[in-house]
């Protein structure tokens, strides 16, 4: 039986407004632009994974990048002043060693950032040009509506996980006696878009094995 809205405690209606949160972002972005932003962030993470450490190899052969820098550090590294000399070891490390690895970590992540945020702005922007074209006539309406549906089923996946995940440990705390703690876990326990979650949760993870 599905329950009326008299049956909904805070917590439900606060799950609801999420959800209608979502829908509304989904509308607007359309389905081209909301699978669109998971295909961006997974693209640019795993362009800047594979192609960083070339770019940061190809930066210290062109300008000598970690070179200036790992001098730069040296430089202004306030060990002179502390009378620390530069053979000093630090765990296995003497200080001169450490100044190097430490200029090479911020170089490569320095060109992992920039390769992730190019790159997702290439896509998006590509994307943005897909989604012009589809946007005439039905495809308009089509789009949204697809992005509206998919928007809402991500929201309550991320919400179904968030909360399954959440439960044992609100437990644990109000076990300690953690003020407010009891009082919440209470309300999860009587909210019907909850033990809808859970029971969703159960299914998903027999269905997958786990």
């Amino acid at each position: 039986m599905v329950p009326s809205l008299l049956t909904f405690n805070t917590v439900d209606y606060l799950l609801l407004l999420i959800l209608v949160l979502c829908a509304l972002t989904g509308l607007r972005q359309g389905f081209v632009m909301t699978v669109g932003s998971v295909i961006t962030f997974v693209a640019s993470i795993v362009l800047a994974v594979f192609y960083y450490d070339d770019l940061s190899i190809y930066m210290e052969r062109s300008v000598g990048i970690v070179s200036k820098l790992d001098h730069f550090l040296s430089e202004h590294a306030p060990l002179q002043a502390l009378g620390i000399p530069y053979s000093f070891l630090v765990k296995g490390y003497t200080i001169e060693e450490a100044l190097h690895s430490l200029a090479n970590w911020l170089v490569r992540l320095a060109c992992f950032l920039v390769i992730a945020l190019t790159s997702r702005q290439l896509i998006w922007l590509s994307l943005g040009w897909f989604e012009n074209l589809i946007n005439v006539g039905p495809g308009s309406t089509l789009n949204r509506l697809l992005g509206t549906v998919l928007a809402v089923l991500q929201g309550a996946i991320v919400l179904t996980v968030l909360i399954c995940f959440a439960l044992p440990v609100l437990q644990t705390v109000a076990q300690m006696g953690v003020d407010g703690a009891g009082v919440l876990l209470s309300s999860l326990n009587q909210s019907v878009l909850v033990s809808w979650m859970t029971e969703a949760y159960r299914w998903g993870q027999a269905a997958l094995g786990i």
